[in-house]
């Protein structure tokens, strides 16, 4: 029999200074996978029980921002002598692996829609800023100095020259990859991308360190820390609306985890999770369904399936979920009638003590207390008056995926105020776009049952696909906790996810389609050329026109430029992402994320040879060969 998790009370009542260290860490204990066995689901219950004794151990923080935008850095300090030294002997004397073209084949990328001037993403820029570009994606590939980054950076403050290292940053890494720090630097960047016809996707950088927090004493002052910090963050996130706001159809990203303490957001994240967990193993011929008798079997092990009228409380939720009267439920009708919001339902997720499963296999759900529920509602109350705010501005919104123990509270958010503000019929189109990590195992199957949640409820799926950015991270947890790997066995797997969700959505959209009567638009978030235009000959099989307005692609700024502007130029939607914020805000940010993001690293590569060709082209004249991967469509 499984051991269920016993080790409530400890969870549940950590001391105030305990408390006080989990809110310094957004990233403690273990992910949450999707389990489809009663066996796994054990494992389950063993980390957070894990989670749960280690926690006093945690020192992490929390950031504002999206974690796929990495920006590769290394070295915070490497010297005004390398810059002009090294750096030239080294873009004069490098070679390349990338197979040659004669000018006029696109750089690199896409299919035969996209050919064009293949110096499109480079030749508006001045030889210096080339010459400064060289220098940062040399320095990307030196994965000593990546890795060495945050201890450099610490140095520098110990020893109180943060000044000449920021300036270096400023003018080298920062200037590549981030939008500006202040309002008129934000503008420019995206008057700049708006003449190529790109848009932008305002991403306020800035990290809250929770290290920082002053202690406290009492839970009930953790408490007020939290809600007073994420109030801020509340409001920061309005202000990148607002910046967003000066250019028409823009995005600004918006990161949902500093909106409520971690181990509230962890608590729920995790009785979801085991909401799906829970329905799979009460499917006993795994149709996908449950009967009535399967379901009051899944309600009666939630903590709150003590109260009298028990029984009066299964027969309503089960008859509100069965809509057709057919005597059983599938997976969305199910977790529709449960709404951690509903006055019906709330109740059963509330209690002090944990219950033991009903049977083996059975999942322990974790109680919610009074406070932490009251948390929650302000947390969501802050995602929709965020939502509320940008529906004001027109400007959308871009929800970021994160770590794989917060991210069912994230989508359950993410479902919720897209329904309010999804609406079909609006002419703008989807307010709200949910973010898919398709190199999760469990992706496809998340995607598809979204978007049919969609289709009931009646309003417009807003989707951003991309691979995902804690590969690294969240198999060394499962290695180390000796659960079944959540990512994908192989890249290859991954991208056949990705490309067949793309596929799926591109699907669903038909030629007469607008924004207003759509019902999907998404974005193909991704530097990989392969994906890019399979996309575009999608789009093109399916007799949708490059210039939809529900199809969009989206970038990093400072990477896949010449792809960028590509696209930009035969007429697709795509935007850029654009970090932003005050220097010694984003610094730490960019630096912690970069170490998690080696994907981004390999592409260094190639944006460097386009760099280095368009150097010697500038040099030596028309006669250069510019390095491209010649692709057929």
């Amino acid at each position: 029999m499984p051991i269920p998790f016993r080790n409530t009370s400890a969870f549940c009542n950590l001391s105030s200074r305990a408390t006080s260290a989990l809110a310094r860490s957004s990233r403690a204990g273990a992910p949450f996978p999707r389990l489809a066995t009663s066996g796994n689901r054990q494992l389950a219950h063993h980390r957070l029980a894990n989670y749960s004794a280690q926690v006093r151990n945690s020192s992490t923080t929390t950031k504002v921002g999206n974690d796929a935008r990495s920006r590769l850095w290394p070295a915070v300090l490497y010297g005004s002598a390398f810059t002009a030294g090294v750096a030239t002997v080294s873009f004069m004397s490098s070679s390349s692996n990338t197979s040659y073209a004669e000018a006029g084949v696109q750089d690199g990328v896409a299919p035969n829609s996209l050919t064009s001037d293949p110096r499109i993403g480079v030749k508006n820029k001045s030889t210096y800023d080339l010459v400064v570009s060289l220098l940062v994606y040399k320095m990307c590939m030196m994965t000593t100095l990546v890795e060495w980054s945050p201890k450099l950076i610490e140095l520098c403050e110990k020893l109180h020259i943060t000044g000449p290292a920021y300036w270096f940053i400023k003018h080298t890494f920062f200037n590549h990859f981030c939008g500006g720090e202040n309002q008129d630097e934000i503008a420019s960047t995206m008057d700049s991308f708006k003449s190529a016809g790109i848009g932008s996707i305002l991403d306020v950088s800035i990290e809250v360190d929770l290290d920082k927090l002053p202690e406290a004493e009492t839970p009930e002052a953790v408490r007020a820390l939290w809600n007073d910090r994420a109030d801020q963050v509340a409001s920061l996130l309005k202000g990148s609306v607002k910046a967003a706001s000066v250019e028409p159809n823009s995005f600004s990203a918006i990161k949902l985890t500093p909106l409520l303490s971690p181990l509230t957001l962890q608590k729920v994240s995790y009785n979801l999770y085991n909401l799906r967990a829970s329905f799979v193993h009460e499917d006993g011929d795994k149709d996908g369904r449950l009967n009535k008798e399967e379901f009051a079997s899944v309600i009666k092990q939630l903590p709150g399936a003590k109260q009298s009228d028990l029984g009066s409380v299964i027969d309503a939720l089960f008859e509100r979920a069965d809509v057709h009267q057919q005597g059983s439920i599938d997976w969305i009708d199910f977790s529709r009638s449960l709404s951690l919001e509903d006055p019906l339902s709330r109740p059963l997720f509330m209690g002090e003590s944990n219950k033991e499963p009903s049977s083996e296999g059975a999942a322990a759900f974790v109680p919610l207390s009074r406070t932490e529920m009251e948390d929650f509602d302000l947390f969501m109350g802050r995602v929709v008056s965020i939502c509320e705010y940008a529906q004001e501005n027109k400007v959308r919104l871009m929800i970021d995926a994160e770590q794989s123990y917060f991210q069912d509270a994230i989508d359950y958010a993410a479902m919720e105020v897209s329904q309010r503000y999804n609406q079909v019929g609006q002419e703008s189109g989807p307010l709200v776009f949910n973010t898919y990590q398709m190199y999760l195992k469990d992706s496809t199957r998340k995607l598809m049952n979204d978007y049919e949640r969609s289709q009931r409820q009646n309003f417009t799926f807003g989707a951003k696909l991309v691979r995902g950015a804690y590969m690294v991270t969240e198999r060394k947890r499962c290695e180390k906790l000796g659960i079944p790997d959540i990512i994908n066995n192989t890249i290859e797997d991954t991208h056949q996810c990705y490309d067949s969700g793309v596929a799926f959505l591109l699907d669903q959209i038909k030629p007469t389609d607008t924004l207003s009567s759509t019902p999907a638009a998404f974005m193909v978030a991704s530097h990989n050329k392969d994906s890019v235009a399979k996309t575009c000959a999608g789009l093109e099989k399916r007799g949708l026109s490059p210039k939809t307005d529900m199809v969009m692609f989206g970038q990093l700024m400072g990477m896949k430029d010449g792809l960028s502007y590509a696209l930009g130029a035969n007429g697709y939607k795509i935007f850029k992402y654009v970090p932003y914020g005050p220097i010694h805000e984003v610094v730490p940010y960019l630096i912690r994320r970069a170490q998690e993001n080696s994907s981004v690293l390999g592409a260094a590569q190639e944006e460097y040879d386009v760099i280095f060709a368009e150097i010697k082209f500038r040099l030596f004249g028309q006669g250069t060969k510019i390095p491209v991967e010649v692709k057929t469509a």
